[in-house]
């Protein structure tokens, strides 16, 4: 048996080539993991990485519904994982039928601190190609629609131009998101996070404000209690599963709800507004939503004396140890322009 420290062995081991960037990144915790000395035991520690790295590229989540594509297991490559024998240690982390392949509660385990661990990997490699103190690398962003196209798109403008290095995925929906699923690094949510898996960071609290057009006030008249907003046509949003048409209003200790109708329904925040500005009917949007629009006379607050109380505003992250730095300062950059928002 050549020795490691042969040319041959030295180009094309992967054990060598994993203590090599060990060394090179300075992380004892990694570099601990493999043997100082004796290929043999080290060899199988490395195959045990590259199962692992295997699983997380190939692994997109339980096929379990046709309506949502995205969560799919990538059958042959994850059999011929499942089936090598260096990998045999980790079958016991997939479920294995004539029909289906998916992850066991172990596996599950394995993928969601592979990732993290990868990513603390990828992290320390962009530190010594760029420098400690530039941040480098991709984040990947989930905001609603219509705060996404304007607060958050001007936070992450501004983001990457001061940090050229970096680049940002920005992923706009108003419903449900699986941000541990998708990869998501930072999600920006209004409401109170159920989740308790998440880990959670303040933005503030910004009303809801009902409104609607001048020219829809014009023919129809202003409502002047929230129950007259039974007798308009209200225009709901979908987010997810949910209809949003439980309209809250009034303070926590004397609540008031009123469940609204109307001729229009979408899921998408952006165009809701829309079609309230073009004088279609009414809506409840945040404050950060509206507020240009009603400075600018598009819009016209209603019931203002009937306002329910602030709704949070969230960043939320999947669970792990910890954000990478790129992660930590761009949810910095959120903060400090969602404190000045409040401020104004």
């Amino acid at each position: 048996m050549r020795s490691i420290g042969s040319s041959r062995n030295t180009r094309s081991s992967p054990l060598v080539h994993v203590k090599m960037h060990c060394r090179a990144v300075g992380s004892r915790q990694i570099a601990a993991y493999l043997p100082q000395s004796g290929f043999s035991a080290g060899r199988h520690r490395v195959r045990r990485l590259m199962g692992i790295m295997g699983l997380q590229a190939v692994y997109k989540g339980p096929n379990t519904s046709k309506k949502h594509p995205q969560h799919r297991i990538y059958p042959y490559l994850l059999r011929k994982l499942a089936i090598t024998r260096h990998n045999q240690v980790w079958c016991s982390d997939i479920n294995r039928t004539t029909r289906s392949l998916s992850l066991t509660d172990e596996g599950r385990t394995l993928l969601s601190g592979a990732k993290v661990v990868l990513g603390e990997v990828e992290e320390l490699e962009a530190r010594i190609r760029h420098g400690a103190e530039t941040l480098s690398g991709p984040i990947r962003v989930s905001a609603p629609i219509d705060l996404g196209r304007s607060i958050v798109s001007d936070v992450v403008a501004d983001f990457t131009a001061e940090n050229p290095a970096i680049s940002v995925e920005l992923l706009l929906s108003d419903g449900y998101v699986d941000i541990v699923g998708q990869g998501v690094d930072l999600a920006l949510r209004y409401g109170v996070i159920t989740d308790s898996t998440l880990r959670t960071r303040s933005l503030g609290r910004f009303r809801r404000i009902v409104c609607a057009a001048p020219a829809y006030l014009a023919e129809h008249g202003a409502p002047q209690t929230p129950e007259d907003l039974t007798q308009h046509n209200c225009l709901i949003m979908r987010l997810g599963m949910t209809l949003d048409n439980v309209w809250r209003f009034g303070p926590d200790t004397k609540p008031q709800t009123v469940t609204v109708r109307g001729n229009k329904t979408v899921n998408d925040g952006a165009l809701v507004r829309q079609w309230a500005i073009e004088g279609h009917g009414i809506i409840l949007k945040s404050e950060l939503d509206v507020a240009p629009d009603i400075a600018a006379g598009r819009l016209v607050a209603l019931l203002e004396d009937y306002a329910a109380p602030p709704t949070p505003l969230q960043m939320m992250f999947p669970p792990g140890r910890a954000q990478p730095r790129r992660v930590r300062a761009l949810a910095d950059a959120f903060s400090h322009t969602m404190a000045m928002r409040q401020r104004q």
